[in-house]
């Protein structure tokens, strides 16, 4: 018996320093695995970073753009009350326009039966016909 305890003691020992091996290579490797994950996520955060960035950029070139928008469409309601107030006063004009064209005809046909033009001359006719 004491022969197999000490052939197990060399056994016993060889696995345990290779199981001690086996556990610090196991460590390492996951101290690389984090430092690369470290660099990963450092790289992830630089990303998001930029691309928040980026996005405030964007958002504010939106803002500007929807401004612009606003004062265009501003303008062009502006330009349209001109335009309605500027057609509203020319049609005005054109039926005073008419009106005074037509109390002119009335007192140019008056004036026409008026006067009579004969060969012997002008002759003021007072009575109407």
């Amino acid at each position: 018996m004491d022969q197999v305890m000490t052939d197990i003691w060399p056994t016993l020992f060889a696995a345990v320093i290779s199981a001690v091996g086996m556990y610090i290579g196991f460590i390492n490797k996951l101290r690389s695995d984090v430092s690369v994950l470290r660099e990963k996520v450092n790289q992830f955060d630089k990303q998001c970073t930029d691309v928040s960035k980026k996005f405030e950029e964007v958002n504010n070139h939106y803002a500007v753009i929807e401004e612009k928008v606003k004062r265009i469409e501003s303008r062009q309601d502006s330009h349209s009350k001109k335009y309605d107030e500027l057609m509203s006063t020319i049609n005005e004009l054109k039926l005073e326009i008419v009106k005074q064209f037509s109390r002119l005809s009335s007192e140019i046909n008056s004036f026409n039966s008026m006067v009579e033009a004969s060969d012997n001359g002008v002759k003021i006719n007072m009575k109407k016909k």
